[in-house]
């Protein structure tokens, strides 16, 4: 599992959005010390504003995020990343529909189907189709697609982010 992995190099610890206990990893409570692990995965749905993610940044915490995590281990691999406002789960649906009838050997991961770290053991050769999310995008570091795809914008998760920052 991906907690066995970090573990091997890391205390980590992962904070979701619902705040709760899971069977194979611990998550997050509000009252947790940040100086009892030195790596943090943050889910997509806790914002730039969550007391945890200000706490971190504050004290210059190491954050990552599943998806940075994956985009990290398939480096070789050619990307195609979706985005925008609306239609992205078509567009991908569709991109993966073409490229079967292909025969072109690719998974379809993100925001739609599997999460992108279910694949990190895939051969470079395969190529990836990721849906990504404005709240996955504004906290990655090493998203380098092979081909980027913004199906529009338009004035979404204001209170999440400011329309420049959500462009």
């Amino acid at each position: 599992s991906l907690k066995k992995e970090l573990e091997k190099n890391h205390k980590v610890t992962f904070a979701i959005e619902q705040y709760e206990e899971l069977d194979d990893f611990s998550i997050y409570k509000k009252d947790v010390n940040i100086n009892d692990y030195d790596l943090f995965f943050i889910s997509p749905g806790i914002g730039n504003n969550d007391e945890l993610y200000l706490k971190l940044k504050e004290n210059n915490k190491p954050i990552s995020s599943e998806l940075e995590y994956a985009l990290d281990k398939l480096k070789n691999n050619k990307i195609i990343a979706i985005t925008g406002s609306n239609g992205k789960t078509t567009v991908a649906s569709l991109l993966s529909y073409i490229l079967t009838k292909k025969h072109i050997k690719h998974v379809l991961a993100g925001n739609i189907g599997d999460p992108l770290i279910n694949y990190i053991n895939i051969d470079k050769d395969t190529l990836i189709i990721l849906e990504v999310s404005s709240f996955q995008l504004e906290r990655l570091n090493n998203l380098k697609p092979y081909i980027s795809i913004i199906t529009n914008i338009t004035p979404n998760h204001l209170d999440r982010h400011t329309l420049n920052e959500y462009i």
